[in-house]
């Protein structure tokens, strides 16, 4: 069976069509807030990350929690049906298959001084594989973790 190739940045059918994970989405959390979920659990995927820390501002961290079991749960379930498990490849070496076993989601709960301030010294001294940050783009250059 050829190797599944896959784009990072395009998210799959599969993932944004998945009934459970909308469900989720619409029950537990606002409708007028996009936390883009498919996307981060895209971007979980294809980075094989297993310890994502989340960062949002004070005005959203009541979101943290949902946002955080959401993800975890997806990855619980999708554990069980391995529906969707892929086999990464890049330049023609195959990585293996993404099944991501157990999942450790970290909320950063500093205080901020703006929406902007990404926590990559906190994130990296937790040895998180990707930081997701919620609030306005930053401008200070990143190098040390995943930052989506």
């Amino acid at each position: 069976m050829p190797t599944k190739r896959i784009l990072p940045w395009k998210i799959p059918d599969w993932l944004l069509d998945d009934p459970l994970l909308n469900k989720s989405i619409s029950e537990y959390l606002p409708v007028h807030y996009n936390f883009e979920i498919h996307k981060t659990i895209w971007r979980i995927h294809c980075l094989r990350a297993r310890r994502i820390a989340l960062q949002m501002p004070e005005g959203l961290l009541l979101f943290a929690i949902p946002i955080s079991e959401i993800i975890r749960n997806y990855f619980i379930r999708s554990n069980k049906t391995s529906d969707h498990a892929l086999t990464i490849s890049t330049n023609d070496t195959t990585v293996g298959e993404d099944s991501i076993k157990d999942i450790d989601v970290v909320i950063l709960g500093d205080v901020t001084y703006g929406a902007c301030c990404v926590e990559e010294l906190t994130a990296k001294a937790l040895g998180v594989d990707l930081l997701v940050h919620y609030g306005h783009s930053c401008l200070v250059p990143l190098d040390s973790i995943s930052v989506l």
